[in-house]
């Protein structure tokens, strides 16, 4: 993600985190992004209102029980679900909204998911190279 988006995504974390003392969270996405999210809960003092970080990837519960499988999201029903991929947006958005209430707020930045991918195409400009 580049820099000023990942602000963009504090920037806007920062102010769901102000809207309201009651509101709980969610980290979509088991990426570096959710890391530095994760830090900015435990720096404000804002750590109890954070659910955990929710990927397709768990398995089970890490040690600090903070690595969630994506389908927990429906028990857990975070006010809030930052979205902590900029080029892989759209993919934790399609697995994470099955499992939310309607009115889960969404918090993203970026534009990367516009760029041009496409798996055969990468391997065969690999092996050109």
């Amino acid at each position: 993600m580049l820099e000023e988006d990942f602000e963009q995504l504090i920037s806007e974390t920062k102010a769901a985190l102000a809207e309201s003392t009651r509101s709980t969270f969610a980290i979509v996405g088991h990426t570096p992004e959710a890391y530095d999210l994760l830090a900015l809960f435990r720096s404000t003092g804002s750590d109890g209102r954070l659910l955990g970080v929710y990927s397709d990837s768990a398995k089970e519960a890490d040690r600090s029980g903070l690595h969630r499988q994506i389908c927990e999201l429906a028990k857990d029903q975070p006010d809030v679900a930052l979205i902590a991929s900029d080029e892989d947006k759209e993919r934790l958005i399609e697995l994470a909204v099955p499992w939310l209430r309607p009115q889960t707020r969404l918090v993203f930045a970026g534009h990367r998911h516009f760029e041009f991918r496409d798996a055969e195409f990468d391997t065969l400009e690999h092996f050109r190279k």
